[in-house]
């Protein structure tokens, strides 16, 4: 039995588990690496659409995550741990549009304008209506593009 479907049950100890594996991935990064992650991405930045903000695929960081995403946890738990994250992914990033239409509105935006302005595919996921957004949160969301 995989890990996810042992934990199932329990969301909350789902979340503290890949909680703490991101972390540990977190800590094996230098301190320069930390800084350019928290200063606004990785070498690679902008390589997942026009003017996008998210970093390149990096799988030692993004599976956990989207680990994270697929657990079912609690989802202001999720949200924390994807901003402390940011800028995430476009692999992040589309996993988490793909589920937000089981999540709460203001977690999908809290995300999605920490991250913005999001590579094209995401984009067109949540105007496509991937997402729990209604038409007022999208409109923010293309403002949070810059188009």
């Amino acid at each position: 039995m995989n890990a996810i479907a042992s934990d199932s049950g329990n969301p909350g100890a789902l979340y503290e588990k890949y909680a703490t594996s991101l972390n540990l991935t977190l800590s094996q990064l230098s301190s320069a690496q930390l800084a350019k992650v928290f200063e606004g991405g990785v070498s690679g930045a902008g390589d997942s659409g026009s003017g996008s903000n998210a970093p390149a695929n990096d799988p030692a960081v993004d599976q956990p995550l989207i680990d994270l995403i697929n657990g079912g946890g609690p989802p202001g738990q999720l949200k924390n741990a994807l901003v402390a994250a940011s800028p995430l992914s476009e692999a992040v990033l589309t996993q988490f549009a793909g589920a937000g239409a089981s999540l709460p509105a203001g977690i999908v935006m809290g995300v999605l304008i920490e991250n913005a302005p999001l590579p094209d595919s995401v984009y067109q996921q949540v105007v496509g209506g991937s997402t729990s957004l209604n038409s007022g949160q999208i409109d923010t969301i293309t403002a949070a593009q810059g188009e």
